[in-house]
């Protein structure tokens, strides 16, 4: 079936946001889906933006993260501030390691956040260690 080009951008943002969404949540399709009333098959569907999500599915899902359901437009962000829904999450481990790092205070997290980009550079300072 051809899509249709004015709506595809944001259909397919708006499955990207749900998806991002539901793994920065820790929920799997079947307990999203069991929430909203269809079967994972169906959230793969959505979440791959296969199907369109009616409203009425979209506001249900909404109410089950608790944000507002404008979070999955992109036409409704404020400029200059960042969605409330998540960046894009590669996979599971990231989503649950974003998750992790949420709870840790502010000093913390800087140092975690130091020690993945010495990793990522290749620079890792034996003597700065996490405690």
């Amino acid at each position: 079936m051809p899509r249709r080009n004015g709506h595809d951008k944001v259909n397919t943002e708006v499955a990207r946001r749900i998806k991002a969404l539901r793994l920065s949540k820790g929920l799997s399709q079947t307990e999203l889906g069991r929430g909203i009333g269809v079967t994972f098959q169906q959230v793969q569907k959505y979440e791959n933006a296969r199907n369109r999500i009616g409203p009425d599915r979209l506001q249900r899902i909404a109410d089950l993260f608790g944000v507002p359901i404008a979070s999955f437009y992109p036409s409704m962000d404020t400029p200059g501030t960042p969605p409330p829904v998540m960046p894009k999450v590669v996979n599971r481990t990231a989503a649950k390691m974003l998750r992790d790092f949420n709870v840790l205070d502010a000093r913390l997290q800087r140092r975690v956040a130091d020690l993945v980009a010495d990793m990522v550079t290749g620079t890792v300072n034996s003597r700065r260690r996490l405690e």
